[in-house]
């Protein structure tokens, strides 16, 4: 459905409030997992949980010193001070949203790139393959593990070579698996530049980080559009493969803006849902893994008591998701950013200029 059916069907107060209750709804899911870790130690004997509770009141009593709220209760304070930064954060991504993907591009790409996930579950095979042989060589070959190293090295520079193909993508029911493809020489050329200005950016962003928030916000502003039309170049060139009397107009013609809004869009979409849905959770792990859960074993020896199984259960889970989450899900979120950015520059490419 276009903006302009969507319009007709609903008026601008509808929007207005479909949009005040998906805030309110990302708010009260950022502040739930972040109780998630004193609901859990809600459920301890006592003189434990009295304990356990007061350290989980620590951010609270911490945001109440900032904001000189100290006469309200911390964990009731932590709760509405994250429901409404996370519920204004959606706001804000909701209205920018609503603008860039004013035709529903990027949600179609997202979800089409959802069906190619049986090649990415293939590929991850053949990447633990190749890592299962580079454990054994080193166990038994010792200083020949460096070719097992360097095999696993190339194995995984070779996931673009499998999601940039034309083919596919331009599918609307794309096949379960395929092979890789060969760009040319003249776009491996543009995305080793781009490869380097990523690099260069993300280190200038890095060091900024010990400067004032502002200046810290503006320069990851920065990195991030500077990074999206790095990948417009990268994957409009890919699809298109010039030759090198071509490779100019065709960088020229990867920035203009009627292609970059659609990048702009699904990288906007898909980040956004990761940071609104999934992060909270994971920073409510990380925060009961490094700060509440050593304690909680400091305590229990202290009193000598026994480790109730659930809690050994979940530190089990905490350390499983600490341990895999960021290759298992970046990998992931890679997957889908760029063979949705494919998906939607290729149909902008065929359909031509507005």
């Amino acid at each position: 459905m276009d903006d302009t059916n969507d319009s007709r069907l609903h008026p601008p107060s509808w929007r207005l409030g479909r949009n005040a209750a998906l805030a309110a709804l990302a708010g009260a899911w950022a502040a739930f997992c972040l109780l998630l870790p004193r609901l859990g130690y809600a459920l301890l004997d006592e003189p434990v949980r009295t304990h356990m509770l007061e350290i989980t009141d620590t951010l609270g009593l911490v945001m109440a010193k900032y904001f000189s709220l100290s006469g309200l209760p911390p964990w009731p304070l932590q709760a509405m001070l994250v429901f409404i930064v996370a519920a204004l954060a959606a706001l804000v991504w909701l209205l920018v949203l609503h603008w860039l993907d004013r035709d529903k591009s990027a949600r179609q790409a997202l979800r089409w790139s959802l069906r190619t996930f049986p090649m990415l579950l293939l590929w991850c095979a053949g990447l633990g393959l190749i890592t299962g042989a580079t454990v054994l060589a080193h166990e038994h070959l010792g200083s020949y593990a460096v070719w097992s190293i360097a095999l696993l090295l190339i194995y995984f520079l070779s996931l673009p070579f499998f999601f940039l193909r034309r083919e596919p993508i331009a599918s609307d029911r794309p096949p379960l698996a395929w092979l890789p493809s060969w760009p040319g020489w003249p776009v491996v050329s543009v995305v080793g530049a781009c490869v380097l200005l990523m690099s260069a950016t993300a280190m200038l962003e890095a060091g900024l980080e010990s400067g004032p928030s502002m200046v810290e916000l503006i320069a990851a502003a920065v990195v991030w559009v500077l990074q999206s039309i790095a990948l417009a170049t990268v994957v409009l060139l890919w699809l298109r493969r010039p030759r090198w009397n071509r490779l100019t107009a065709d960088v020229r013609d990867s920035w203009r803006w009627f292609r970059l809004r659609r990048v702009f869009a699904v990288r906007w979409r898909l980040y956004g849902l990761f940071v609104l849905t999934v992060f909270p959770l994971l920073f409510a792990i990380a925060l009961d893994t490094i700060f509440f859960q050593p304690e909680l074993a400091r305590t229990l020896d202290m009193r000598q008591l026994a480790r109730p199984l659930a809690l050994v259960r979940w530190v089990e889970v905490s350390d499983w998701v600490m341990q895999w989450w960021w290759p298992g899900l970046g990998l992931t979120m890679l997957w889908l950013d760029l063979t949705a950015c494919a998906r939607t520059l290729l149909q902008v490419d065929n359909a031509g200029p507005p």
